[in-house]
């Protein structure tokens, strides 16, 4: 059955993208070394850094934000990059802007790179993108911008629904700006990323229990093709399930899905399983780990799942962990840290499993895709 649905829709080649996660990061973070140390030399100079992308090139800088601020009092923010297009912000040669595209000429981030480019003192740009092309960042770069590479295994990745390029972004940006804060603290973890991370994501990516679960759940999550789904996680993990609802579920999948913060819908969405609200929605749950997730945190997540139970039934739940398959080999404030490219694994596999069930291609968005190589918006 599953030889059958990847021949017929998987047209872009995801699932092989998936099985190369490791080696990509493991490659993109070796090849990039002396360019990041570059980079950071540089970023080190400017007062203010800003962090700019638009669809999972946006919800990366978010993770990468949290990192920072566990190891720097130096101001860094996170914006789209179409909004900043349409806002003024007050950026001088004493600021720095990392853009991120996968493509290296996403419309929302060439236009702010366009607009912003002559006030910088720096610009950065993350990209699997390694030749010119009319339009690309290399058709515009000047004197004062530095090119990173994201080293996919499959190049160009062509699939929309980012997988190779947005571990390896991840995996970059953390590494740039670490190595920018230049801590002890921080090096550690820049150290451990490295010598740590891409094996875990390797076997996380061919784990053959990840992918047998996510195919199971992908055949119960069928029943509820009409219903929208909840995506739930708590700390920096959330933005991994704003990543599963807005980019695999809904752009992959063409499945109506929201997000949630675990702090929040406890006391929040939680209400929707009383009896005024007749469908109990499908939910998903990022589940943490007690080697770096608090007491707290804990006691959220159990009482989540017993309610939903309860009150949704068991097969309105979909637990997801990494760590439920394979050895917790970090633990404490690294493996919190780093945790958002293990737990978007499963997440990763369950969506190409689903969208086979439902006959989509997982890599193509015909709608989305005109709407970014338009002009204008």
């Amino acid at each position: 059955m599953w030889d059958e649905l990847e021949k017929k829709y998987d047209k872009l080649g995801v699932k092989e993208n998936i099985l190369t996660l490791g080696e990509s990061v493991k490659n993109t973070l070796s090849l990039e070394s002396s360019r990041v140390e570059e980079a950071a030399s540089k970023l080190r100079e400017c007062s203010n850094i800003i962090l700019t992308g638009a669809g999972d090139k946006y919800i990366i800088p978010c993770i990468s934000k949290i990192i920072w601020r566990y190891y720097s009092k130096k101001p860094i923010e996170v914006y789209h990059s179409r909004c900043l297009v349409e806002q003024d912000l007050m950026l001088d040669n004493d600021s720095a802007v990392i853009f991120l595209s996968q493509s290296g000429a996403t419309y929302d981030t060439i236009q702010a790179f366009k607009k912003l480019n002559y006030k910088i003192k720096l610009a950065v740009w993350i990209t699997n993108l390694k030749h010119t092309a009319p339009g690309s960042i290399y058709d515009l770069k000047t004197e004062n911008c530095i090119i990173l590479n994201t080293h996919t295994i499959k190049y160009p990745e062509k699939p929309l629904i980012s997988t190779s390029t947005f571990q390896t972004t991840l995996a970059l940006l953390n590494d740039l700006l670490l190595t920018t804060i230049n801590t002890p603290e921080a090096l550690d973890l820049k150290k451990t990323q490295r010598e740590k991370l891409p094996a875990l994501i390797e076997e996380t990516a061919k784990n053959p229990k990840i992918i047998e679960w996510a195919k199971r759940k992908a055949l119960e999550l069928v029943k509820h093709r009409g219903e929208t789904f909840y995506v739930v996680g708590d700390g920096i993990r959330y933005l991994i399930a704003v990543k599963q609802a807005v980019i695999m579920f809904m752009e992959g999948c063409k499945q109506d899905a929201c997000h949630m913060r675990a702090e929040e819908f406890i006391h929040s969405l939680i209400e929707t399983l009383e009896p005024e609200n007749p469908v109990k929605k499908p939910l998903i749950l990022l589940n943490p780990h007690r080697s770096f997730a608090s007491e707290s945190l804990m006691k959220t997540a159990r009482y989540i799942t017993k309610m939903w139970r309860k009150y949704a039934g068991e097969d309105k739940i979909i637990l997801t962990s990494p760590y439920d398959f394979i050895k917790n080999r970090l633990g404490g404030l690294a493996g919190n840290l780093l945790s958002p490219a293990l737990y978007a694994i499963p997440l990763m596999w369950l969506t190409y499993y689903y969208a086979l069930t439902l006959g989509v291609d997982p890599g193509i968005s015909r709608l989305v895709s005109k709407i970014r190589r338009r002009s204008h918006i």
